[in-house]
């Protein structure tokens, strides 16, 4: 082929490229937007922009209602009476220093907001050593990956933790038992409850239940496992019946629904959601999708968190279209970028804020992404209206 004709040939390949490039975006959009009527969503070329504004990068179709809900929502809140980290996928590497950017990076972040909030203790929906777990109780990731990462001093307080999948590619009885070594460590069985009662200054005591699931059971993760974790959905059966909590939050490895790269699980969507919707509990936490998610379904009124960009996040929508797009309220991801929540509970409301860090700015400050308020599902409001939130 000629000069001449080479250079004819490539304006026209550029201009392909970048008009294939405009309508997947303008696709994307589509999808996120349609039917879609309170979003905040993050696109992986707006996470830095995102991350260096903090809430005014924040984008809402809602302009002034969005303002009046976060107005409604701290005359709510007045009362909080505990506040609680949710950190997933947070197990570093397998070399030194056996902790990633993101991950260091949230260890600071994180302290900052428990002092901050003065958080009483840590959820962590598994996947705690990346990426084969440990092979003994002595195993020095507890210290590298767990204590040394986690060390500012006001996330010295109870860590509850479920399995994920890598941890099933170590020993799991070690991370039972560093729960008699380490005096915030709480990982005592496959799955487990605690209720806690907490004090209102004289008003009626607000109890919250928190189940932890072995999700990595529930959708058999892997072959060696029972076809069907009989005794575990008994259980968690059990567990929702005959509970007298007024809040109940369930934390779980595998996401219910996912846009993302492991995606939605339809045994988790055909069993276990319309268990924990009869039940009226409120949030499920999880991970194992390296990013920050929000979805709701329609019809169980669920708030369902995935919260696994404790090590890396990966910005993904592979999974898009097993997820109903009006159920989709938000979704972040992108290289260097990372996120936990803080879980604010009243008497009468909840609310779940998204933080992220950005380690490619240096800044390992937390910023404010996302944040959602929501009403008790199991009780009426008794200090607010009883009008859900938006």
């Amino acid at each position: 082929m000629s000069n001449s004709r080479i250079w004819h040939f490539v304006p026209h390949t550029v201009v392909a490229i970048v008009l294939l490039s405009i309508l997947a975006v303008v696709g994307y959009f589509n999808y996120l937007q349609a039917g879609t009527p309170y979003l905040w969503i993050v696109e992986r070329q707006d996470t830095e922009s995102l991350l260096d504004h903090g809430n005014d990068a924040i984008r809402s179709d809602r302009g002034s209602q969005e303002l009046t809900a976060k107005r409604e929502l701290a005359q709510c809140l007045g009362a909080v009476v505990n506040n609680l980290l949710i950190i997933g996928d947070w197990g570093g590497m397998g070399r030194h220093p056996f902790r990633t950017p993101i991950s260091s990076a949230i260890g600071k972040a994180a302290g900052q907001v428990a002092e901050r909030w003065n958080v009483t203790s840590v959820l962590s929906p598994g996947d705690a050593f990346y990426p084969h777990g440990v092979q003994s109780v002595t195993d020095h990731r507890f210290k590298d990956t767990f204590e040394a990462q986690f060390d500012h001093p006001s996330l010295q307080v109870p860590w509850y933790l479920a399995f994920g999948n890598h941890d099933y590619e170590g020993k799991l009885q070690p991370m039972m038992d560093y729960s008699n070594i380490s005096r915030r460590w709480n990982l005592p069985d496959f799955y487990y409850s605690r209720t806690f009662n907490l004090d209102t200054a004289g008003s009626t005591p607000v109890s919250y239940q928190t189940i932890f699931l072995d999700t990595n059971r529930l959708v058999r993760q892997f072959r060696r496992l029972p076809k069907r974790d009989v005794e575990q959905w008994k259980w968690i059966a059990n567990e929702l019946s005959r509970s007298k909590a007024d809040w109940i939050f369930v934390v779980g490895h595998h996401p219910i629904y996912s846009v993302s790269v492991r995606g939605t699980n339809s045994i988790l969507v055909d069993e276990l959601l319309p268990l924990l919707s009869r039940h009226g509990v409120a949030l499920y936490f999880s991970g194992h999708d390296h990013d920050l998610q929000h979805v709701m379904s329609d019809e169980s009124k669920l708030d369902m968190f995935v919260v696994g960009s404790g090590s890396y996040t990966i910005f993904s929508i592979m999974h898009s279209k097993t997820v109903p797009k009006k159920f989709v309220k938000f979704h972040q991801g992108g290289s260097g970028t990372g996120g936990f929540a803080l879980l604010s509970l009243s008497q009468c409301r909840a609310s779940v804020t998204l933080y992220g860090v950005n380690t490619h700015k240096g800044d390992h400050s937390a910023k404010t992404l996302y944040n959602h308020s929501l009403t008790n599902p199991r009780r009426l409001p008794i200090c607010c209206n009883s009008r859900p939130a938006e």
